[in-house]
C-alpha cells in the first residue's frame, strides 16, 4: 500500500466521521457543505495525481486553480459573512470577479472592465449601511473572493512554470488587491461622504504604483493593462501611461455605480446620467483624435528587421538540445529571409547559455554568429543570452556563487539574463543586464534580509539564488553617427512603462523586445504579454520589434497596431520594417507621476485615518475613566 493510498483512507475516514457527527446533530446544511467541499477536494487530488503524467499542462492549471478557489469558498468564506443577505452579497462579489476576468485580454470584452467594480461597490455600500461591527472583516472576505477569482481566471498560466510559486503569486496578489478596498471602506466611516468615492482610485493607484517598485513587483493585472487590445481607445497613454487607464476604469465604474445607487434607492433616474456618459466618451474622443493625428509614420529612418522565433520548448527541449544544433536552427531560419539590406537580426531571450563575460566572443556561440553576420555588410545582431560574470567587489553580494577548487574559493560570480549586440563592422560587444527580474523564477525578494527563504523558493520550483541585476536601461548604438539607438528590452522589463521610458530618455528610438513566453505553454499568458507590448509603443511612440522564442513574435507601430505577428509553436523568421522616432512623449519625460501623486495622497489619508482613530480611542478611554 502506497503513502497516497494511506492518506486517502485517512481522509475518507475523517470525512465519514465528520458527516456522521453533523447528521446526528441534524446540521444538514453543514453536512451538505462538507460533502460538496470533499467532492471538490477529491477533484483536486485526482488532478494532482493526473497532471504529473503530462509533459505540459496547458489550460489544466485553470480548472485546478478553480477547484482550489471553490474549496476555500465552500469551506471558509461563509464564516466571514454573517449578514442575513449573505448569499446576495456573495453573488455580487462573484459577479465582479467574472466581469473583471472577461474584460481582460485576451478576451475582447473590454466593456466588462467598466462594470467590474460595480457589484463589489454595492457590497461595500451594503456593509457600510449595515454598520456591522465586523464589516471590515466581511468586506475583506468578499473582496478576496472577487480578486482571487480574477487572478485565477487571468493568470492561471503562471502555475505552468512553477505550480507552488504561481499559486502563491495568485494568493498574495489577491490579498494585496483587497487592501485598497478595505482602506477606502475605513475612510468612509470618518471622512465627509462628498470625497469618499474619490478615495478609492487614490488608494488603488497608490497600490499599483507600489507594485511597480518593490521586490515582489507584479504589475500584470494593472487595470490599465485591460485596455491593451484596443489601442484606438487609449492613445492618451502617451500623456498618462497605463495608470491613466486605471484611473479611467475606476472613474467609469464609480460614476455608473453612483448613478445606479441613486436610481435604485431614491427612484431618481432622470438626473445624473450625463456624468458617467461624459467620463466614458471624452477619453474615447480624445483617443480617436490622437489615433488619426498619428496616422502618418514618424519622420525617422526606416530599418529592415528580422525577428527569429526559434521555437525551443523551454521545459524539456532546451535542456536536451545542444548549442550546436540550436545555432544551426537559428542560422537556417535567419538565412531564409536575410538580405544585404537587412539592418537588424533579433534573437529571443536567453537564446544561448553559459557565456562568460570575460571570454565573450572568444569560444562561444557568439563567435559563430560573428562569422555568420559578416556575410551581410550592415547587419547588427541583438540577442538574449545567459551570462556569467566575476564579482569584482571584495564583499560579494548575497546572490553571488562561489567558484571553488577543492575547499578553496577562487572567486565569486553571478549569473545574468542579458542581451548583447554583435556588429559586423565592430569588435565591441555592448551588454545590457536585465534589471526587472521575475519574483521566484529569477529573484528571491529581499534576499539580503530573508536569506533562509532561498531554500524554500527552490523547493517550490523557483530559484535558490537571485540573478544579477543590471544598473539601468542600456541603449545599443550603431550605424552612421550612431543613428540607430535600440532599447534591448528583456521579457518582464516590457511590463514596466516608466522603466521602458528610461530607455527612451537614454536616447532609444526603437524598442526591441526579447522574450520567452513558452514557460506558460499555449495559454492566454503569451497573448496577454504580446498585447502589453502595444502599450509601450503608445506610451513612448516607438515602433516595437518583438522576438519570442515560443509565444508570438511581432512588429508593432507607434500607435500600438500589430503590423505582423507569428503563431504559437512555430519556428519562423519574421521580417518587418521599423521606423525610428526621436520625439519624446509627456509620459516618457515625467514617468508614473499619476502613481507617485496617488502614493503620496494615500500616505496622507492613512496618516489621517490613524490619528483620527487615535483621537477617538483616547476620547473613549477618557470617557470610561470618568
Amino acid at each position: 500500500m502506497s503513502l497516497f493510498d494511506i492518506l486517502l483512507i485517512i481522509w475518507l475516514a475523517i470525512t465519514a466521521f465528520t458527516l456522521l457527527s453533523l447528521l446526528r446533530k441534524k446540521k444538514y446544511k453543514e453536512a451538505g457543505r462538507v460533502v460538496l467541499a470533499n467532492v471538490i477536494f477529491g477533484g483536486i487530488l485526482a488532478m494532482g495525481w493526473y497532471l504529473p503524467s503530462l509533459e505540459l499542462w496547458g489550460y489544466w492549471t485553470l480548472p485546478l486553480g478553480l477547484l482550489f478557489f471553490f474549496y476555500i469558498f465552500v469551506r471558509r468564506l461563509p464564516k466571514f459573512a454573517p449578514l442575513p443577505d449573505r448569499n446576495q452579497l456573495l453573488r455580487l462579489a462573484f459577479m465582479s470577479g467574472i466581469f473583471l476576468s472577461v474584460g481582460f485580454p485576451p478576451v475582447p470584452l473590454v466593456v466588462a472592465m467598466f462594470g467590474g467594480f460595480i457589484p463589489l461597490l454595492w457590497v461595500e455600500h451594503r456593509l457600510s449601511e449595515s454598520q456591522a461591527i465586523n464589516s471590515r472583516k466581511s468586506l475583506f472576505a468578499y473582496g478576496f473572493l472577487t480578486f482571487s477569482l480574477w487572478n485565477i481566471l487571468t493568470t492561471y498560466w503562471i502555475m505552468n512554470s512553477s505550480f507552488i510559486s504561481g499559486a502563491c503569486a495568485v494568493l498574495i496578489n489577491s490579498f494585496l488587491m483587497t487592501l485598497p478596498l478595505v482602506a477606502f471602506h475605513e475612510i468612509k466611516k470618518i471622512f465627509p461622504r462628498a470625497i469618499t468615492y474619490a478615495v478609492l482610485p487614490i488608494f488603488w493607484l497608490g497600490f499599483e504604483y507600489l507594485h511597480f517598485q518593490w521586490e515582489i513587483d507584479f504589475p500584470w493585472l494593472t487595470l490599465g493593462n485591460g485596455l491593451a487590445m484596443f489601442p484606438e481607445l487609449i492613445q492618451w497613454y502617451e500623456f498618462t501611461g497605463v495608470l491613466g487607464g486605471t484611473l479611467w476604469v475606476l472613474a467609469v465604474n464609480i460614476s455608473i455605480f453612483l448613478y445606479l445607487k441613486k436610481g435604485i434607492l431614491h427612484k431618481s433616474w432622470k438626473n445624473g446620467w450625463l456624468t458617467p456618459v461624459l467620463i466614458v466618451l471624452i477619453p474615447i474622443l480624445v483617443s480617436l483624435f490622437l489615433y488619426q493625428k498619428n496616422k502618418a509614420a514618424p519622420n525617422g529612418e526606416r530599418v529592415e528587421v528580422v525577428a527569429i522565433q526559434g521555437n525551443v520548448e523551454p521545459h524539456y527541449e532546451a535542456s536536451t538540445i545542444s548549442e550546436e544544433e540550436k545555432i544551426r536552427r537559428f542560422q537556417q531560419l535567419a538565412a531564409e529571409v536575410l538580405t544585404d539590406s537587412t539592418d537588424f537580426l533579433i534573437f529571443p531571450e536567453t537564446s544561448f547559455e553559459s557565456i562568460w563575460k570575460f571570454d565573450i566572443g572568444v569560444e562561444d556561440a557568439l563567435t559563430d554568429f560573428k562569422k555568420f553576420i559578416r556575410v551581410y555588410p550592415d547587419l547588427k545582431l541583438i540577442g538574449g543570452i545567459s551570462m556569467y560574470a566575476k564579482v569584482q567587489d571584495s564583499l560579494p553580494p548575497p546572490n553571488a556563487m562561489a567558484y571553488t577548487r577543492g575547499e578553496e574559493v577562487l572567486y565569486y560570480y553571478q549569473k545574468y539574463n542579458a542581451a548583447v549586440q554583435l556588429d559586423a563592422n565592430s569588435d565591441t560587444i555592448p551588454i545590457h543586464f536585465k534589471n526587472k527580474l521575475v519574483v521566484g523564477a529569477e529573484k528571491v525578494p529581499y534576499e539580503r534580509w530573508l536569506k533562509g527563504m532561498s531554500d524554500y523558493m527552490e523547493l517550490f520550483g523557483g530559484t535558490a539564488v537571485s540573478l544579477g541585476r543590471g544598473e539601468g536601461a542600456t541603449v545599443f548604438e550603431s550605424g552612421k553617427n550612431d543613428a540607430y539607438k535600440i532599447a534591448p528590452v528583456i521579457c518582464y522589463e516590457q511590463d514596466f512603462g516608466a522603466y521602458v521610458g528610461d530607455y527612451v530618455r537614454n536616447g532609444a528610438n526603437a524598442l526591441f523586445i526579447m522574450t520567452n513566453d513558452g514557460w506558460w505553454d499555449n495559454t492566454s499568458g503569451y497573448r496577454q504579454h504580446l498585447h502589453f507590448a502595444r502599450l509601450r509603443a503608445i506610451e513612448t511612440r516607438r515602433y516595437v520589434a518583438r522576438a519570442a522564442n515560443t509565444g508570438s513574435s511581432a512588429f508593432i507601430n507607434h500607435r500600438g497596431d500589430i503590423l505582423a505577428s507569428t503563431n504559437y509553436n512555430e519556428a519562423i523568421a519574421l521580417k518587418g520594417t521599423v521606423i525610428l522616432n526621436n520625439t519624446t512623449t509627456f509620459y516618457v519625460r515625467y514617468g508614473d507621476y499619476v502613481g507617485k501623486l496617488a502614493a503620496v495622497l494615500s500616505m496622507i489619508l492613512l496618516l489621517g485615518l490613524f490619528f483620527k482613530r487615535l483621537v477617538q480611542n483616547l476620547k473613549m478611554s477618557k470617557t470610561r475613566r470618568t
